[in-house]
């Protein structure tokens, strides 16, 4: 069985505001290509993590599948 989590390098390609505290990010990976994760909580206020979001941004994302 596979992992349900994976760590990749990508590229913020595009961002759409979702819900009231969430992003949806288009990231570019090598390993997987294009994939959408929605970024949870990236809108608050107090997140660390907000400038992670942004377009053009290259960083080590820790993603999690989805249900199937």
């Amino acid at each position: 069985m596979a992992s349900r989590t994976y760590r990749a390098e990508a590229i913020v390609l595009k961002t759409n505001d979702f819900a009231e505290a969430d992003r949806i990010l288009v990231l570019f990976t090598r390993h997987f290509g294009k994939v959408r994760v929605v970024a949870k909580g990236i809108r608050r206020a107090t997140s660390r993590m907000a400038g992670h979001a942004e377009p053009l941004t290259h960083a080590t994302y820790q993603l999690a599948r989805g249900r199937e």
